[in-house]
């Protein structure tokens, strides 16, 4: 039976999915675990699968003072990038998804903030009233239409409207006793589309509950944004929203789930390009005897380095052992700045016959004056190289 985003999404949400990688794949994955160990800052990182929408400034239906200046600030707290650039992140024009339900209430969603500088897009999006869940226990009739399913333990926030509910169905599983549950759920496509068509590339999303109780929530895109993109003075967005009814049903072996969705608008906003964020670096010279040239693009929110070589990756770069098994060596790259700040790099690539990578990287808030680039190999093991002893390439701002 084919299952509609949201089905998907439920599953997901409920269990891990083991999926067999393929080389550049499993490169980009032990590049992301490295960074991860390099930086004591981790980034909370999501496949990117939801999508966004807005903030209410006016809360409780009274006027207060926001205690945060946008859901960039919001974020901030975590991540210096987002904090810094708050500021910068207003848009010009949203408008917002509404929606009265007699079990949600009033419901409003839109998007709050956003930055865009042609190489990279940052989204935030708030939804007050996104989720209610009650104890449900549904009739032989509606149990016979239900779709079978495996029972398995919920991952919880302990801040999430409906943590209750879902604590006792946990329980429920855990000692063989029937419970069920009736959830209805706001949430946004899985695409944010352009007004001419272009569904832009998602890359993460990081998710929280506020002090009120509102979703949350702040998408990053693919790093470098298309080229159909990167040099338009605004970009003009919407995001379909969706609302959802699902039962689950455990009869104290087996679980049954019902799905029921429908669409209730659009999110949509324009958002004006930053001028003057987005600094070009070069740099040329010989790596372990091997000519090259690194160009890079950087903004305070991501970098894109090209690196460009005159012979195979493979043939300069150093070898794994004897007998390494290809899928477990690839190469990897460090980003530094002038000051010693640290770009993690978002992906990795196997050590094979190309002669060239572009490589995504996270920023630090501000732009650099110089970088250093160094791109070596490294694989599974003990006495991998980490590229501390790699040569160093300098790249300066490009006139």
């Amino acid at each position: 039976m084919k299952m509609n985003e949201q089905e998907m999404r439920e599953r997901i949400d409920r269990r891990l999915s083991f999926l067999q990688a393929d080389e550049a794949r499993r490169a980009r994955i032990r590049t992301a675990i490295h960074a991860e160990r390099q930086d004591t800052k981790t980034m909370k990182r999501k496949i990117p699968v939801l999508a966004l929408a807005l903030i209410a400034v006016m809360l409780m239906g009274s006027i207060a003072l926001a205690e945060h200046l946008n859901l960039f600030d919001f974020f901030g707290k975590n991540d210096q990038r987002y904090a810094l650039l708050a500021p910068q992140a207003a848009l010009t024009v949203t408008d917002s998804a509404m929606l009265e339900h007699p079990y949600l209430g009033n419901v409003k969603a839109g998007m709050d903030s956003a930055y865009f500088d042609g190489l990279t897009l940052s989204l935030a999006y708030r939804i007050e009233n996104s989720r209610y869940a009650e104890e449900y226990t549904p009739t032989e009739e509606e149990i016979a239409l239900m779709q079978l399913d495996e029972p398995v333990l919920l991952g919880l926030v302990g801040d999430e409207p409906g943590y209750e509910i879902y604590q006792a169905y946990n329980d429920a599983v855990q000692n063989g006793t029937p419970f069920g549950y009736r959830q209805y759920h706001i949430y946004p496509s899985d695409h944010t589309v352009t007004d001419d068509g272009i569904d832009i590339p998602p890359y993460s999303l990081r998710e929280e509950y506020d002090e009120n109780g509102d979703y949350c929530a702040m998408r990053e895109f693919d790093v470098p944004l298309p080229q159909a993109l990167q040099n338009r003075e605004s970009l003009h967005v919407s995001i379909d929203m969706h609302l959802q009814e699902t039962i689950v049903w455990f009869d104290g072996e087996n679980c049954y789930l019902k799905f029921e969705r429908s669409e209730i608008g659009k999110m949509t906003a324009s958002i004006p390009s930053t001028e003057g964020n987005l600094v070009k670096f070069h740099g040329e010279g010989k790596l372990n005897g091997v000519k090259y040239i690194a160009e890079a693009v950087v903004s305070p929110m991501a970098a894109s380095v090209n690196f460009k070589s005159d012979t195979p990756l493979n043939e300069f770069l150093q070898a794994p052992p004897t007998g390494m098994d290809p899928r477990d060596v690839w190469v990897e790259t460090l980003l530094t700045d002038e000051n010693g700040r640290k770009y993690r790099a978002t992906e990795g690539y196997s050590l094979d016959e190309r002669t060239g990578i572009t490589v995504s990287f996270t920023g630090v808030g501000e732009l650099p004056e110089k970088l250093y680039l160094r791109v070596f190999s490294t694989w599974v093991g003990e006495n991998a190289p980490d590229g501390k002893n790699a040569p160093e390439m300098e790249l300066h701002i490009k006139k």
